[in-house]
């Protein structure tokens, strides 16, 4: 289940994000997702998207089918 979440965060590329929590049978995931309610004119492609904090859970599954983790910056233990 989403629930809103108050954070917010700026990117000088694609505008101001907000968050959702997630919550699941086992858990409660705190900003586990974000999307852009009005990106910046040249984002707008990316208006009522979603994307998952992926190094903050084990898995996500797409109707059933696992997306693999890719390895970023970002990513735990990358460096």
């Amino acid at each position: 289940m989403f629930a809103p979440s108050r954070s917010i965060s700026p990117c000088p590329y694609k505008g101001i994000s907000s968050y959702y929590h997630v919550t699941t049978p086992k858990k409660r995931h705190e900003n586990l997702v974000w999307y852009y309610p009005e990106p910046v004119h040249e984002a707008e492609r990316i208006k009522d998207l979603v994307c998952f904090h992926h190094g903050l859970v084990d898995k996500i599954l797409v109707d059933g089918v696992e997306i693999p983790k890719e390895a970023t910056a970002a990513s735990d233990g990358y460096f």
